[in-house]
């Protein structure tokens, strides 16, 4: 693996993700973010394939996640997590965490309200009306029991 590489990947990554946290509204249009969901996911998915650990970059991940899927007044809801991600990116997201050992405490619980919902809510279809899909896939359902057990 290339040490240096993966290093200054992070390294840059997390700088620009914490700018924006730092100067941009929560909620912020989507067009302007850094980091589209899918770039995210598959930056963090690619460390943790090749099992490099970058605990700095998984923080700000995390609260970038969270900034942006907020919108300044109030926490993130399926909604609000639905507008940016969908629940392969979050399924890939939780599985990285996991591999990676590092739970953000944050991104945690928003990645579980956006593949299975919030609030206590057991609700799958409201779930597959907010997230515009067929449903939690079985490769979703897998990373969640992978999650439990790492």
């Amino acid at each position: 693996v290339h040490t240096n590489f993966f290093a200054n990947v992070a390294e840059q990554s997390a700088q620009l993700m914490s700018n924006y946290v730092a100067s941009a509204p929560a909620g912020g249009p989507k067009e302007s973010l850094p980091f589209k969901p899918q770039e995210i996911t598959n930056l963090v998915w690619s460390f943790a394939t090749l099992n490099v650990r970058a605990p700095t970059l998984l923080d700000v991940v995390g609260n970038y996640v969270v900034h942006i899927c907020s919108n300044g007044k109030t926490p993130f809801n399926e909604r609000s997590i639905a507008k940016l991600f969908n629940r392969q990116e979050m399924a890939n997201l939780a599985w990285s965490c996991a591999v990676l050992e590092k739970y953000h405490e944050g991104l945690m619980p928003l990645l579980y309200t956006g593949l299975l919902g919030g609030n206590g809510r057991d609700d799958s279809k409201y779930m597959r009306e907010v997230m515009r899909d067929d449903g939690l896939q079985r490769q979703a359902i897998m990373t969640l029991l992978y999650v439990q057990l790492a």
